[in-house]
């Protein structure tokens, strides 16, 4: 299928779920795609009928620039980012400190007082550094470091300034043991993740689709419009010459009736084609998300169908190709790899599920040393951690928690299986109805293109023999009927024409729809051209 194509593609970025890069859809216009995407908040009011030029391509990036569904898909993809930066933080170390001080006047009995002295008054300063960092593992390490410094009046004079070092340990022997079970959820969001920028993408094909059908939809009835017109235009002729033909007495007045009758059921055509444009410039306007606009201020449709070669549809001769296109498809296409990738992260939640236990036991390890100096000085409480040849502290300990129930734990493992087989069932329908669906648009493409064959030869046909018929009655051989009978038929051949061309190029976008073939899930950048959409995908 060949076609002329004087305007240069829509470029459409797609994110890296891994980078966290967001999606912006660009154009080799003069203005990039994504800032008219903006122009709304930028003006202060939404894109205008005017900004629509009647070209195919320029609705298509009206539709990405404005559709609801992307701009919702891309708040999806921003939830998951942040799903995914929630279960990261769980690895991430944190460090904390804390600062403190005390005075407490505690009161002497009786028998300790001397010396004026009925009290003890006590300072304590104390300050603590640490850092905690949970790994893959589910190991905990804690670095601390804290100095204690206590004076008081009673016995206390030095001033002590005690410090401890210590790198603690929690180890979890059972629940909460192992890579799988610890980094469970952080996969689980980056695969969400993933899914979301497949899902994305998937929507970018579908309003693509949606609005290309529009398109083809609204060039089809401009086109049937033309037709009635034209056809009322000629009855309108023939009606005048009736006229003038009865005013000589030429023909009875009686034949000028009929014309009067075929002039206005043509004219009754022509109303309904207005109608039907109207329903279908409103039809693309809502693909495009043009907001509070007339109908009739969309430009009409500037592209026409393109020539289409029977060579063109020699590949969907191929069995074995085509074959090939559905389970390719049926793997491939972006909404099944979407579930396919949830299907993946539900797994991992399984996975981790069963293999976590349900008792919890800690092993808990400390290492480290205590330091000791004396006096009032400022610098006592940094330099209170000096060892001064005090041998290491260490400190074990164990911790055992077992619940009475495991209600948790099943109830974790059947709702993560539940969700799990709930994905399998949908990958499964999902591609079945694919299969299915190709096969449907395959056997539209070879009758569409077969009907459409049939209809341009019957429309060109119909017109000479309408001519024919012309000449026929002025030479008295022929009859008020048959110019009026063929004059219908050429019109509905000519409309056949058109609703055949229309069916081809739908089919064609839906064919290219349903295998996958308008996005491809593996490129982030890609030009979208006419070709793209009006041709048969290669395979």
């Amino acid at each position: 299928m060949t076609l002329p194509i004087d305007r240069e593609g829509i470029r459409i970025l797609c994110p890296d779920a891994t980078s966290h890069t967001f999606c912006k859809r660009r154009s080799r216009y003069k203005t990039p795609l994504v800032l008219l995407g903006l122009w709304p908040l930028l003006v202060g009011q939404p894109l205008q009928a005017a900004q629509f030029d009647g070209h195919l391509l320029e609705a298509v990036r009206l539709t990405l620039a404005n559709a609801p569904d992307i701009a919702l898909s891309e708040q999806q993809i921003q939830a998951s980012q942040g799903r995914l930066l929630a279960a990261q933080s769980e690895f991430v170390p944190v460090i904390y400190s804390g600062l403190g001080g005390q005075s407490i006047h505690t009161p002497l009995p009786q028998a300790l007082r001397s010396g004026g002295q009925t009290e003890i008054n006590g300072d304590l300063f104390n300050y603590t550094v640490g850092a905690s960092k949970k790994l893959y593992s589910g190991v905990i390490v804690n670095p601390e470091l804290s100095v204690i410094r206590t004076s008081d009046n009673y016995g206390n004079t030095t001033i002590p300034n005690s410090g401890n070092l210590a790198l603690n340990f929690t180890v979890p022997l059972l629940k909460n043991s192992g890579t799988l079970v610890n980094t469970a959820n952080m996969t689980a969001a980056q695969l969400e993740l993933d899914s979301a920028v497949h899902d994305y993408r998937f929507t970018l094909s579908a309003k693509i689709a949606s609005t290309v059908i529009a398109y083809w939809d609204c060039l089809a009835a401009k086109k049937l419009l033309d037709i009635s017109a034209a056809a009322e235009n000629r009855s309108k002729e023939f009606l005048d010459s009736a006229h003038k033909l009865a005013n000589a007495d030429e023909i009875p007045q009686a034949e000028v009736k009929r014309y009067e009758t075929q002039l206005a059921g043509d004219t009754i055509n022509r109303i309904s084609a207005e109608q039907a444009l109207v329903v279908a410039r409103a039809g693309l306007a809502l693909a495009m998300q043009l907001q509070n606009q007339d109908p009739a201020a969309v430009a009409l449709p500037i592209d026409d169908f393109p020539v289409v070669e029977p060579a063109d549809l020699a590949s969907l001769d191929n069995a074995v190709s085509v074959q090939n296109l559905i389970e390719t498809a049926a793997q491939q296409r972006l909404d099944v790899q979407a579930i396919s990738i949830r299907q993946q992260a539900a797994n991992t939640l399984l996975a981790a599920a069963q293999q976590n236990n349900r008792t919890q036991l800690d092993l808990n390890l400390s290492f480290g040393y205590s330091g000791l100096t004396e006096g009032s000085a400022v610098a006592n409480t940094v330099t209170a951690l000096q060892p001064k040849g005090n041998g290491p502290n260490a400190a074990v300990s164990v911790n055992l928690a077992f619940p009475v129930t495991d209600n948790a734990y099943r109830s974790a493992i059947v709702q993560r299986a539940a969700a799990a087989e709930q994905n399998s069932i949908q990958t499964r329908a999902l591609q079945n109805a694919i299969r299915n669906n190709i096969h449907v648009h395959i056997n539209a493409l070879r009758l569409s293109a077969a009907q459409w064959a049939k209809a341009k030869f019957q429309a060109e046909t119909q017109f000479q023999v309408l001519e024919n018929e012309k000449k026929r009655y002025k030479l008295g051989v022929g009859s008020v009927l048959d110019i009026i009978y063929n004059n219908g038929q050429l019109s509905v051949s000519q409309a056949n024409a058109v609703y055949a061309a229309r069916d081809f190029f739908q089919a064609v976008i839906r064919f290219r729809f349903e295998t996958g073939q308008l996005l491809e899930p593996l490129h982030e950048q890609q030009t979208l051209d006419m070709a793209e959409l009006t041709t048969l995908p290669d395979h």
